[in-house]
């Protein structure tokens, strides 16, 4: 089974009592909504999607707050957003949305409390025309990013350089086929690193079996390769929303990434494990939603949490350093 990154919505219907008087065919049956949303990995089956998130969606779905928030007005729709998707998604206002609509709330369920953001719809207007096709619509995308890096790279001689930069891109391309994903656009290159993203893949391939396959292919260059033009490697896997220009995607998420993957921790531990091929180090996001649930081959026991500061502050982070399979 292979998760899937998806925003889980959920709606409730609850009708107005009727009103008014004469015959029932008279009657205002208006009806009010409750509606949910939130963003996460879940699972699918034959018989349909289940997980952690979908569950989440559903405690904000039934929470008392969302309740009382529809009863107290007149508003057709009240809508409550997970903590995680107001961040990611909301907070950038793409497409004309307000964040200043949404007001934060604690929901309390099954003993537990965790952040929220409440909505009340506007009232009813003429419905906009639809917009126009672009590269640059202001929408966000939400993408997996694979970035890779080669240790010492700018200390070797140009000519090994550019036997590295060949060799990392067939080794890359080699292990992404294996994984059966595919990713957006040829991968962007930037001296000696390269950039993959991925739009709606499972993550979980990402991981497994991409790290493994990676790592082989590592393996199996490094055994037979020229004099000097041995390579390891730094791995970061991360996902977010990114804005797309004619240019490019680009956003603070893919920010986050590089400065994981140019992080001294994360040299560190490549540098202090020289039998290690690579260093893998995964943001919060994805240990969250795929590690930790021990997918497939995942094993989340050999990752390890550790604090990186970056530009705008200190993010958490996991590393890994995966043996061949």
């Amino acid at each position: 089974m292979d998760l899937t990154e998806q925003v889980s919505v959920a709606i409730g219907e609850r009708a107005v009592d009727a009103c008014g008087s004469g015959d029932r065919r008279d009657a205002d049956l208006s009806a009010q909504l409750r509606v949910a949303m939130h963003a996460g990995e879940v699972v699918r089956d034959q018989h349909g999607v289940f997980g952690d998130s979908l569950s989440t969606t559903l405690q904000l779905l039934h929470s008392a707050e969302l309740r009382t928030a529809l009863q107290l007005t007149d508003a057709d729709l009240a809508m409550i957003v997970s903590e995680y998707l107001y961040e990611s998604v909301i907070a950038h206002a793409a497409r004309g949305i307000d964040p200043s609509r949404f007001r934060q709330i604690l929901v309390k369920t099954n003993g537990l409390s965790f952040p929220a953001r409440i909505r009340l719809a506007d009232p009813p207007q003429a419905s906009p025309p639809p917009p126009k096709t672009s590269l640059d619509s202001g929408d966000l995308h939400h993408v997996s990013m694979l970035l890779v890096d080669i240790e010492n790279h700018g200390t070797r001689p140009d000519k090994i350089k550019g036997v590295l930069r060949t060799e990392l891109r067939h080794m890359v391309t080699a292990a992404i086929e294996h994984a059966g994903v595919t990713p957006l656009q040829p991968p962007e290159a930037a001296g000696d690193s390269l950039r993959y993203l991925f739009p709606g893949t499972p993550k979980n391939r990402l991981i497994d079996p991409l790290i493994p396959a990676l790592t082989r292919e590592l393996m199996a260059y490094n055994s037979s390769a020229l004099p000097g033009a041995h390579m390891r490697l730094r791995v970061v896997v991360d996902s977010g929303e990114l804005f797309r220009d004619e240019y490019d995607f680009f956003g603070s998420a893919l920010n986050d990434a590089y400065g994981l993957l140019n992080s001294d921790l994360l040299r560190d531990n490549l540098r202090q494990h020289p039998e290690q091929p690579l260093a893998l180090m995964v943001s919060h996001e994805i240990h969250d939603g795929v590690v930790r649930h021990g997918y497939g081959a995942i094993d989340p026991d050999e990752y390890f949490p550790a604090t990186v500061p970056l530009k705008q502050g200190e993010v958490s982070a996991w590393v890994h350093l995966p043996r061949a399979r």
